[in-house]
Protein backbone atom coordinates (compact mmCIF):
# COMPACT_ATOMS: atom_id res chain seq x y z
CA UNK A 1 0.00 0.00 0.00
CA UNK A 2 2.94 2.30 0.47
CA UNK A 3 6.28 2.87 -1.15
CA UNK A 4 7.62 2.75 -4.69
CA UNK A 5 5.35 -0.07 -5.86
CA UNK A 6 2.28 1.88 -4.80
CA UNK A 7 3.48 5.02 -6.57
CA UNK A 8 4.03 3.11 -9.83
CA UNK A 9 0.64 1.40 -9.76
CA UNK A 10 -1.90 3.23 -11.90
CA UNK A 11 -5.05 4.43 -10.15
CA UNK A 12 -8.11 2.26 -10.58
CA UNK A 13 -11.50 3.46 -11.68
CA UNK A 14 -14.01 3.70 -8.88
CA UNK A 15 -16.79 1.16 -9.39
CA UNK A 16 -19.08 2.42 -6.64
CA UNK A 17 -18.08 5.66 -4.94
CA UNK A 18 -20.74 5.22 -2.26
CA UNK A 19 -19.56 1.79 -1.11
CA UNK A 20 -17.03 3.00 1.47
CA UNK A 21 -19.44 5.31 3.32
CA UNK A 22 -22.11 2.59 3.33
CA UNK A 23 -19.71 0.01 4.73
CA UNK A 24 -18.48 2.49 7.32
CA UNK A 25 -22.04 2.91 8.55
CA UNK A 26 -22.54 -0.86 8.63
CA UNK A 27 -19.34 -1.33 10.64
CA UNK A 28 -20.43 1.30 13.17
CA UNK A 29 -23.79 -0.48 13.51
CA UNK A 30 -22.01 -3.81 13.98
CA UNK A 31 -19.88 -2.30 16.74
CA UNK A 32 -23.04 -1.13 18.53
CA UNK A 33 -24.63 -4.54 17.89
CA UNK A 34 -21.67 -6.28 19.57
CA UNK A 35 -21.68 -3.85 22.50
CA UNK A 36 -25.38 -4.26 23.13
CA UNK A 37 -25.10 -8.00 22.71
CA UNK A 38 -22.35 -8.10 25.31
CA UNK A 39 -24.63 -6.21 27.70
CA UNK A 40 -27.06 -9.16 27.54
CA UNK A 41 -24.46 -11.69 28.77
CA UNK A 42 -24.98 -11.02 32.52
CA UNK A 43 -28.76 -11.52 32.24
CA UNK A 44 -30.12 -14.81 33.49
CA UNK A 45 -32.80 -14.68 30.80
CA UNK A 46 -33.23 -12.21 27.95
CA UNK A 47 -36.65 -10.59 28.09
CA UNK A 48 -38.47 -8.71 25.32
CA UNK A 49 -37.46 -5.31 26.68
CA UNK A 50 -33.74 -6.20 26.76
CA UNK A 51 -33.97 -7.70 23.28
CA UNK A 52 -35.74 -4.60 21.99
CA UNK A 53 -32.57 -2.56 22.59
CA UNK A 54 -30.62 -4.92 20.34
CA UNK A 55 -33.16 -6.03 17.75
CA UNK A 56 -33.01 -2.97 15.49
CA UNK A 57 -29.26 -3.51 15.05
CA UNK A 58 -29.56 -7.11 13.80
CA UNK A 59 -28.13 -7.30 10.25
CA UNK A 60 -30.70 -8.26 7.62
CA UNK A 61 -28.80 -11.45 6.82
CA UNK A 62 -29.20 -12.58 10.46
CA UNK A 63 -32.83 -11.60 11.10
CA UNK A 64 -34.21 -15.12 10.71
CA UNK A 65 -31.69 -16.65 13.13
CA UNK A 66 -32.04 -13.83 15.67
CA UNK A 67 -35.78 -13.22 15.68
CA UNK A 68 -37.49 -12.48 19.01
CA UNK A 69 -39.11 -15.90 19.22
CA UNK A 70 -35.67 -17.49 19.17
CA UNK A 71 -33.80 -15.24 21.62
CA UNK A 72 -36.37 -14.04 24.16
CA UNK A 73 -36.34 -16.42 27.10
CA UNK A 74 -32.82 -17.72 26.39
CA UNK A 75 -29.89 -17.23 28.78
CA UNK A 76 -28.05 -13.95 28.24
CA UNK A 77 -24.69 -15.68 27.71
CA UNK A 78 -26.18 -17.75 24.89
CA UNK A 79 -27.75 -14.77 23.17
CA UNK A 80 -24.55 -12.71 23.54
CA UNK A 81 -22.56 -15.54 21.92
CA UNK A 82 -25.08 -15.79 19.07
CA UNK A 83 -24.83 -12.04 18.50
CA UNK A 84 -21.02 -12.19 18.49
CA UNK A 85 -21.12 -15.02 15.92
CA UNK A 86 -23.63 -13.11 13.77
CA UNK A 87 -21.45 -10.00 13.82
CA UNK A 88 -18.39 -12.10 12.88
CA UNK A 89 -20.27 -13.59 9.91
CA UNK A 90 -21.31 -10.13 8.74
CA UNK A 91 -17.74 -8.82 8.98
CA UNK A 92 -16.52 -11.85 7.00
CA UNK A 93 -19.15 -11.13 4.35
CA UNK A 94 -18.00 -7.51 4.11
CA UNK A 95 -14.35 -8.59 3.86
CA UNK A 96 -15.21 -10.98 1.03
CA UNK A 97 -17.07 -8.21 -0.76
CA UNK A 98 -14.11 -5.86 -0.34
CA UNK A 99 -11.77 -8.51 -1.80
CA UNK A 100 -14.04 -8.91 -4.82
CA UNK A 101 -14.09 -5.16 -5.35
CA UNK A 102 -10.30 -4.84 -5.37
CA UNK A 103 -9.81 -8.00 -7.40
CA UNK A 104 -8.05 -9.95 -4.69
Amino acid sequence: LLGDDARREPPRAVEDAGWTPRVSAVLRALRRFRERGASLAPLGVVDARAWGRVERLVPDTERKALRPGVVVGRPGREVAAAIEAAADREVARLRAEARRRVGG
